[in-house]
């Protein structure tokens, strides 16, 4: 499995900039952890566009997130240092455009 295979896979699998649990993707017969990151404000961004109609607005998008997610996330991230747990690290920040580390 090449690195592009790894990260269409891990597409498939997840819309989200940020994957809260690492993802196990089996590449012939050697599994490996992948962790999705994107900056908080390309997050914010894209929910903008995602989630207004669930949430009323972008406004109440952005409140949401300012108040919950993103303190949230900030401490999962803080606590269990995801990254350093995983065998790649996507970087989704460029959704275009998505970088791995970490082989």
């Amino acid at each position: 499995m090449t690195r592009a295979d790894v990260v269409a896979e891990l597409a498939s699998r997840t819309g989200r900039e940020q994957c809260l649990y690492p993802i196990q993707v089996a590449t012939d017969g050697v599994d490996a952890a992948l962790f999705v990151r994107a900056e908080f404000e390309v997050r914010v961004v894209r929910a903008e566009g995602r989630d207004h109609r669930q949430f009323g607005s972008a406004a109440q998008v952005r409140r949401r997130y300012a108040e919950r997610y993103v303190p949230g996330q900030g401490l999962y991230l803080a606590e269990a240092q995801p990254e350093q747990h995983v065998s790649v690290v996507v970087d989704n920040t460029d959704a275009a455009h998505p970088s791995l580390g970490g082989f």
